[in-house]
């Protein structure tokens, strides 16, 4: 399985080399506006080959894969191994999703100047959090569908299929609200970390204002 994944995904991975270097050909050979002389159209002839060639690699990747996967069971090393690649990736994606969509808010912000770096900071840290929130039950949905195409792949049996995709979901959950609490448990900390200070500047004030 390992070893046709490894074969495959080499050639796949030179197809799609050549289709970026193609793609970039074609790029510049464009005019204003979209305009595509001669030269142009050549060009995008070549791309679509390249397209097609890579569409066609990845689905005899998929189909070897497949047919491999079906030799053994979803429940062995490689198939548990997939699983946990899926997840990490999938995880990935939902902190990369809160990272793009806190640095889009942070630009916004960064507009505003009638609050103090304080105040913006402040903010940023709890639309951070709830973009992570977003970000991560989005991938624990993904991460689902993904272990649903990996029990087709591997041609699990229903009672055996359903056996994994509960423990896989119990097991995802946990990790994502697990990690999610213990945030919230972070920033609750932090936020009345900076209350108790703001409440202590502000004692301090008004006992200064009184004398």
């Amino acid at each position: 399985l390992q070893h046709a994944e490894v074969v495959d995904s080499r050639e796949l991975g030179r197809s799609e080399e050549e289709l970026h270097l193609l793609e970039g050909q074609y790029y510049n050979a464009r005019g204003w506006f979209g305009a595509c002389d001669e030269n142009c159209t050549r060009a995008l002839d070549r791309v679509e080959m390249a397209r097609t060639e890579v569409a066609r690699i990845r689905q005899r990747r998929d189909d070897a894969l497949s047919q491999a996967r079906q030799e053994v069971s979803i429940w062995s090393t490689v198939g548990v191994q997939d699983v946990r690649n899926a997840f990490w990736a999938a995880w990935k994606s939902g902190k990369d999703f809160a990272s793009r969509c806190t640095m889009y808010d942070a630009l916004f912000m960064a507009t505003r100047r009638e609050e103090n770096f304080a105040a913006i900071v402040l903010r940023l840290v709890f639309q951070y959090v709830i973009n992570l929130t977003m970000g991560l039950i989005g991938a624990f949905f993904f991460f689902m569908y993904n272990v649903y195409t990996l029990l087709v792949s591997y041609g699990s049996s229903f009672l055996s299929g359903m056996a994994f995709f509960l423990l896989a979901v119990v097991a995802g959950m946990s990790v994502v609200s697990t990690y999610l609490g213990a945030v919230y448990s972070a920033v609750a900390g932090g936020g009345m970390m900076l209350l108790q200070h703001a409440a202590r500047q502000a004692a301090i004030e008004q006992g200064a204002r009184r004398q």
